[in-house]
Order: structure tokens, then C-alpha cells, then sequence
């Protein structure tokens, strides 16, 4: 993976990827997120980011195909996340 000034280069419109930015914070956030229209879409702020405040993007890697998620581990996490969204 590698990261990828917004200064150089902006991903795809619509394609989600990862975000990272100082914006007012001591540790960079990072989070999956989709740049349209000018601004970033990301999963953990409820307002639209502007494009300046991005600092960098990586492409999201995909799972291997060889290695699929053990059917146990994947409803462990399900279950977490559905847990985690009720509180």
C-alpha cells in the first residue's frame, strides 16, 4: 500500500479508499472514505470534508481470494458490529 498526497494526485470520483488527515488533531485520522464533487465522504465524520483537509489517500487492498475468512471469525465480527451499532 502506499500513501498518496492529495497535492499530487485525487483518487477515482466514487471510488472509496483511505483517508488520512491532521486537520485539528495531534494523530492523523484515518478512515475509508470517497472523494465527489469536490469533497470527502468519510465513514467516520457525518459531515462532508473538504478536499484540502485530506492530506493523503491509499487504495484499499482486497482480500486474497485464497484465503476467505473462516465462516467463525466472520459471524464473530457481524455480531460485534451489530452491537456496536445498538449502543
Amino acid at each position: 500500500m502506499k500513501w498518496v498526497r492529495t497535492e499530487k494526485e485525487l483518487p477515482a470520483e466514487g471510488t472509496r479508499v483511505l483517508t488520512a488527515q491532521h486537520s485539528r488533531a495531534v494523530q492523523p485520522i484515518i478512515a475509508v472514505g470517497m472523494l465527489d464533487k469536490g469533497k470527502w465522504y468519510i465513514d467516520e465524520i457525518t459531515r462532508p470534508v473538504e478536499a484540502k483537509d485530506v492530506d493523503f489517500w491509499a487504495p484499499v487492498a482486497p482480500l486474497p481470494h485464497d484465503a476467505p475468512i473462516p465462516a467463525d471469525k466472520l459471524a464473530v465480527n457481524m455480531a460485534r458490529a451489530i452491537m456496536e451499532r445498538n449502543d
